[in-house]
């Protein structure tokens, strides 16, 4: 043999020797292959029995109903996604709404504030001029009531007292006095319209000439003291009110008192009306403190 022929051999068994190695695998490849068929068959006779068939269509049946929960839930799940949107949208539009009403109220309250504030004011201003007017008539009535009392007070003391018992001693002795000083008579002068009866004197007690002399000499002697005793009277009656005045303008219990309230008729004094107002002023001021904490906490 050929030295190319014995290699060609040699190549040819060698790789014979290869196929039958993997031949031989198909051995155990073929078994595998059976013992499959075999658990095939026997799955196959399980699935033919009729209580494997009715576990099998139960559970096609759950499977199903599973299959359409979830399709549920997936659905629920959308639409409470969508309710989660819808809820923030309209609590968005709440709180928008809630801050417009806010604004417009604080505008509506700090509006008020500036009405009662100004009304406040005029009424302040109403009330403080009225009090000057009140005080200015009560100072001018209290002085017209004073130069009154004080013109009354000067004139001299007993003068119709001295003017009466002149006449008296004239009347029984027309020369124990000097003749009164009489003007001439003028055509314009008033004329007596009537005449006094004297019918009604009839019984009464005479006084006698030296008492009446007695009594005017008294009367004229005296004089100047009883007017000055008449002026310090008059004036010392004049500070007593002025003090009254003053002492009944005060009220410190928020209650007048009845000379403040003018019962009875009576006039309420300019102090007093201060004081009152003044009482007034602090119970509004009060007010719209109170009115400011209601707002600020609306």
């Amino acid at each position: 043999m050929k030295l190319v022929d014995e290699k060609k051999a040699l190549g040819d068994i060698s790789s014979l020797n290869k196929a039958r190695k993997n031949f031989s695998g198909f051995d155990a490849q073929q078994k595998a292959i059976d013992d499959l068929k075999a658990q095939y068959t026997e799955q196959k006779k399980l699935l033919d029995d009729p209580e494997q068939k009715a576990i099998s269509q139960k559970y096609n049946e759950l499977q199903s109903e599973l299959d359409a929960l979830k399709k549920e839930q997936d659905e629920a799940f959308t639409n409470l996604r969508g309710l989660r949107e819808a809820t923030d949208k309209a609590r968005a539009e709440q709180q928008e709404k809630w801050q417009s009403l806010k604004d417009f109220k604080d505008n509506y309250y700090q509006q008020k504030r500036a009405f009662a504030d100004y009304d406040y004011q005029a009424r302040k201003a109403r009330q403080e001029r009225k009090r000057q007017e009140q005080l200015e008539w009560q100072a001018n009535k209290r002085k017209e009531t004073a130069a009154k009392r004080l013109e009354e007070a000067s004139a001299p003391a007993y003068q119709d007292e001295i003017l009466a018992c002149e006449g008296l001693i004239r009347h029984f002795d027309p020369s124990a006095l000097p003749a009164k000083e009489t003007t001439a008579t003028n055509k314009f002068a008033a004329s007596a319209q009537r005449t006094v009866e004297s019918s009604g004197f009839k019984g009464t007690r005479i006084v006698k000439k030296d008492d009446l002399k007695e009594k005017l000499a008294h009367w004229k002697s005296d004089q100047d003291r009883k007017t000055k005793e008449n002026i310090a009277k008059a004036q010392k009656e004049i500070d007593r009110l002025e003090a009254e005045e003053t002492d009944g303008a005060t009220d410190t219990a928020r209650k007048p008192s009845q000379k403040n309230q003018a019962v009875n008729g009576g006039a309420v004094s300019a102090g007093a009306e201060l004081e009152q107002e003044k009482d007034a002023e602090a119970d509004v001021a009060e007010e719209l403190k109170k009115a400011k904490i209601e707002d600020g906490e609306a």
